[in-house]
């Protein structure tokens, strides 16, 4: 990987990004600054007027469907707008909602279902500012917030190269297999029509502003690089915590692989030493004995409260290794319930298929009436937890108290595993490693490069 590159704002090939902040039936927004309103019909502009620092209350019966307001900021720069009641973490244990500030433009869309899109288009830039405040805290060491920025960046144009090309098969509807005795779904940015990417952990955090010296540098120092490799944006993806070894691609996505998401061990000394094999037994002494020379297993609170946004860190003491138990009527209710699969009285949980992390591609669910096997990782995240399991790399024990039948999962990470580890790359800054040598590690065969207008 490139370790000197000349220090320059090289423009982005695509200049700005649609995000899309929350579907809702009311926006309550605050504006900070002179903004020009226009109403479209279709393309037809049938308002225009000039709001300034006000609050005001948007709801359905404002807009029809296909109708939206944009509200432009004279100075982007220094304009903002206040959105209240913005969830985040959506479906995950750590669900809340806050008012959160944004710049750029104010787009609300008016939807056949009685919504309303809000959508935030703004620079590029500015949107990588608040990703890398967003996903880590911004007391993080700043070598870790600078690669953050270069990840963040490149994944962000891979996935708007490839929809905009529409070459990648990755970019329909999210994909349901569903056979006899097979349902595999596989999630990503292909969902998304009216926008490029969400705010939300599905494709990227975006809290809005997120001011702080650390940031701004880490974005001034970066500016306009991004990972390649063999001459194509690398898909840059990254996971809270590996578990002690990176995943591969095809275990949580498309059946493809790429040289740059080769899975990896969590420390730089032993980086190709995987020693797992990919099958239960490996898979069970590799979550019970964990290893211990592997980055993401830091107990070291100090950095862990200067890394992980607040409402993370309540996971802090069990995403390396960690548990569930359910009843066996608890596990059958909750996998009927989450995706629908009935097969009788859960009796086992078996893995198919799994990668190198340890992850489950592929699991058996086997019952009283019959099995179905669900793929891939984030269906079967979903199907065992009422939010999201931690991650799928778990083993099952089968007890019984006398009167009660249980199922606990132990399992190891947070995440899909593909890509850095956040919690990891954290150890790494604070043992001195630099940003470039970070990104060699979990991305081997990639180089920084500087991203320009075509």
């Amino acid at each position: 990987m490139t370790n000197h590159l000349r220090r320059c704002h090289a423009k982005a090939e695509v200049d700005r990004v649609r995000v899309g902040i929350q579907l809702t039936s009311d926006v309550r927004v605050r504006f900070s600054g002179v903004y020009v309103c226009n109403i479209y019909r279709g393309d037809e502009v049938i308002e225009k007027s000039t709001v300034t620092s006000e609050e005001y209350s948007i709801t359905v019966a404002d807009l029809k469907n296909g109708d939206r307001i944009e509200f432009v900021p004279e100075d982007e720069k220094n304009c903002y707008f206040e959105l209240q009641n913005v969830e985040i973490g959506t479906d995950f244990h750590w669900q809340e909602q806050h008012t959160l500030s944004y710049r750029g433009i104010l787009v609300i869309q008016g939807k056949e279902d009685g919504k309303l899109q809000v959508i935030n288009n703004l620079d590029i830039e500015e949107y990588i500012r608040s990703v890398i405040g967003s996903e880590m805290a911004p007391t993080c060491p700043l070598e870790l917030l600078k690669a953050h920025a270069i990840i963040s960046r490149t994944w962000l144009v891979s996935q708007l190269q490839r929809k905009a090309r529409s070459q990648h098969p990755i970019y329909k509807k999210a994909k349901l297999k569903v056979y006899d005795d097979e349902m595999i779904q596989i999630w990503d940015v292909m969902g998304h029509s009216d926008f490029d990417v969400c705010s939300d952990d599905h494709c990227q955090r975006y809290q809005g502003l997120n001011p702080d010296n650390n940031v701004d540098e880490a974005i001034n120092e970066t500016a306009g690089m991004i990972l390649k490799s063999g001459g194509e944006v690398c898909d840059a993806r990254f996971s809270k915590c590996c578990g002690g070894i990176s995943e591969k691609f095809s275990t949580c996505w498309t059946d493809e692989d790429y040289a740059y998401l080769s899975p990896v061990r969590c420390n730089v000394d032993k980086a190709k030493d995987i020693n797992y094999t990919g099958d239960a037994m490996s898979l069970k002494e590799w979550v019970k004995n964990p290893p211990t020379d592997v980055y993401c297993a830091t107990k070291d609170y100090s950095i862990l409260s200067r890394v992980l946004k607040a409402y993370d860190q309540r996971t802090t003491e069990d995403m390396f290794r960690w548990s569930v138990k359910y009843t066996r009527e608890e596990l059958t209710q909750l996998i009927k319930e989450k995706i629908g699969v009935e097969v009788g009285k859960v009796v086992d949980l078996r893995p198919v298929e799994m990668g190198k992390s340890g992850r489950i591609s592929r699991l058996d669910i086997i019952g009283t009436l019959g099995h179905k096997v669900i793929g891939k990782e984030l269906l079967i995240r979903k199907a065992l937890s009422k939010t999201h399991l931690l991650s799928s790399a778990f083993f099952v024990e089968k007890s019984f108290d006398g009167q009660t039948e249980y199922f606990t999962l132990y399992g190891a990470g947070w995440g899909h595993g593909v890509g850095l580890c956040q919690v990891g790359a954290a150890v790494m800054a604070e043992k001195g490693f630099s940003y470039t040598e970070i990104l060699n590690h979990y991305y081997p065969n990639s180089e920084i490069k500087l991203i320009r207008n075509s």
